[in-house]
């Protein structure tokens, strides 16, 4: 237990600054949809939002309470500050309370954005707030005589359980039929909306899906446990989980999946220093032990649903520690397609209010890249499954408010949106026609010009 609690200093310092430096991409990035995921004139204004500033996945939300672009802009702002202090090592703990508070306000603003990567995001930057990863490679570490290079922490036990107990969840949620039979991997590697280049050519050797598939299988049940090994074990479990996220990365538009699930590997590097000081604060072990009691509990109650208690839920959402590990579970999605917004013009043109370009039914060359990005893929498709009107209507409000705003001498008269619809079959099936489902419609006369 000892050395499963031991970390190398450095291995922290390293973990501090790749978490700030994917929190710092993932900021930038969202600031490039503020106005449309943020702002009460976007795609999801207050009113819409599935939270409430002091209940579950709400608690704790300054950007629950900020009504105007201004406030937003502003928590931003300090978002990017704090991760920069997190990434030199400046005020580390305060930078690392900080980062992990605004980011989970962040989230609660648009949950219809997110992904399993922003629920590990925080988790690491909740438990980097109970690591002591500001003592190397910091501001807070100059002028300051240097400390021995392994600690011995029960938060280094946590974080490194957090990173096995996700792995192993998401194996155990891969209990469908394509992934006994070896047809999952095939299935993934054929969805448009994920897959790279890369993906689709190897989607095209069927052949190859079982080994990926059990592949896959084998790299979640053994290198959760090969990484608390001792000597080279543990190298070949950190290499090949790093491996599997490589491949995820080259294969399919994850977003910042990936490199947040290497970043969480770096914990487990090892190291030959001999000497060892214990976490000084005894607050820390009490509080990490409940964390790694709380995460298991939820993690346990997500597999297994009869064991989910209401307490235990609203806890685990107020701190921002529940998760769920279901990516391509229990099987994968067996249909696939992309969005089409067509609007009848004032000048009697027809466009794709998404594209913001001429009318085109045909599948896009990157089913992946017409959403929009990943956030608005998360966003589009999560309204898709919702089946919510009133989700439905804002979003089209939305795309005809920004073409108009663009073009206002040929304002959108009519509008809908469109699903289009393309069933995935198995390996060697030829694809049928793609089905059009015109699910939201707003009529002729929008609105009194």
């Amino acid at each position: 237990m000892l050395s499963a609690s031991t970390a190398d200093l450095r291995s922290l310092a390293a973990t501090r600054i790749g978490v700030a430096g994917v929190l710092l991409y993932d900021l930038l990035t969202r600031l490039g949809d503020f106005g449309a995921h943020y702002t009460e004139a976007g795609a999801l204004p207050l009113a819409l939002v599935p939270a409430r500033p002091l209940f579950g996945n709400g608690a704790l939300s300054l950007h629950l309470l900020a009504t105007s672009s201004v406030a937003q802009g502003l928590l931003f702002a300090a978002a990017l500050l704090a991760a920069l202090a997190l990434l030199v090592g400046h005020h580390t703990r305060r930078a690392t309370w900080v980062s992990w508070w605004l980011l989970v306000s962040l989230q609660a603003r648009n949950p219809h954005v997110l992904y399993e990567a922003d629920v590990m995001l925080g988790l690491l930057l909740l438990w980097g707030a109970l690591l002591p990863w500001g003592q190397r490679w910091s501001l807070d570490a100059r002028g300051r005589p240097a400390p021995p290079l392994r600690v011995s922490s029960p938060a280094v036990l946590g974080v490194r359980l957090q990173t096995s107990m996700a792995l192993l969840c998401a194996l155990l949620s891969k209990s469908g039929d394509s992934w006994r039979d070896g047809s999952a991997v095939g299935y993934v590697l054929r969805l448009d909306v994920y897959t790279t280049e890369l993906g689709r050519w190897l989607g095209g050797f069927p052949r190859l899906s079982p080994a990926l598939t059990w592949g896959t299988l084998a790299l979640e049940l053994f290198g959760p446990v090969l990484v608390f090994a001792r000597g080279r074990w543990r190298w070949v479990g950190i290499g090949l989980l790093a491996a599997l996220q490589l491949g995820f990365g080259a294969t399919l538009h994850l977003g910042i999946f990936p490199a947040v699930f290497l970043v969480a590997l770096l914990p487990f590097v090892p190291t030959r220093a001999t000497r060892v000081v214990r976490e000084p604060r005894a607050w820390v072990g009490g509080a990490a032990c409940a964390l790694i009691l709380l995460s298991a509990a939820y993690n346990a109650a997500y597999l297994v649903p009869a064991l989910e208690q209401r307490s235990l839920t609203w806890v685990a959402r107020t701190l921002h520690v529940d998760q769920g590990w279901g990516m391509f579970a229990p099987d994968p999605m067996t249909d696939d397609g992309w969005l089409v917004i067509p609007a009848r013009l004032a000048d009697g043109r027809e466009v794709d209010l998404l594209q913001g370009g001429a009318l085109r039914w045909g599948k896009p060359a990157s089913a992946s890249d017409a959403f929009g990005g990943d956030r608005w893929k998360e966003l589009l498709m999560a309204a898709r499954e919702a089946q919510d009107e009133a989700l439905f209507a804002q979003l089209l409000n939305y795309f005809v408010a920004r073409w108009d705003a663009a073009h206002p001498e040929a304002p959108a008269l009519h509008a809908r949106l469109v699903w289009v619809l393309e069933e995935t079959l198995p390996a060697g099936e030829a694809a049928p026609t793609p089905e059009t489902l015109a699910r939201w419609r707003r009529p002729s006369a929008l609105r009194a010009r």
